[in-house]
């Protein structure tokens, strides 16, 4: 079960951090060109909002912008999930408790951060399977 723990920890923290960087990347790509690639949506919706007093092009700047720091804070919660699962995957031979809760930990995180369900189940077998004790081997029957 070590070795299961240790593969599944080390496959999910990569995955994990190589999601983070496009995260990340993908929302300063958001941030710093605002709506310099957005000007056809944001037409659209200039047609359905209409505000008195003027032009909306300061909300929908505002909403692209926060959009895109929400895309950054996930993909920093899904880089520290990939860190706490390849520690936890480092730790399973020395201390497994230890490690189970990590990977535990970074499948909370990474479902949070969105970045899916399927290395949330990655993390979470791999810290079960850290934490199940190992049958110790029995010694064979002496026959009489």
């Amino acid at each position: 079960m070590r070795k299961a723990s240790y593969v599944l920890g080390m496959v999910g923290g990569c995955l994990a951090l190589v999601g983070a960087v496009l995260y990340i990347v993908g929302g300063l790509f958001i941030v710093f060109t605002g709506t310099l690639f957005f000007d056809e949506i944001m037409a659209i919706i200039n047609n359905f909002v209409n505000l008195p007093g003027g032009s909306t092009n300061w909300i929908n700047t505002f909403v692209i912008g926060m959009g895109g720091v929400l895309i950054v804070v996930l993909g920093v919660l899904c880089a520290v999930a990939g860190i706490l699962g390849l520690v936890g995957a480092r730790k399973v031979e020395k201390n497994n408790v230890t490690a189970g809760v990590l990977m535990l930990v970074a499948a909370g995180l990474s479902l949070i951060a969105g970045f899916g369900f399927f290395l949330m189940i990655l993390f979470l077998l791999g810290g079960i399977f850290a934490l199940v004790k190992e049958k110790s081997p029995e010694p064979p029957e002496q026959p009489q």
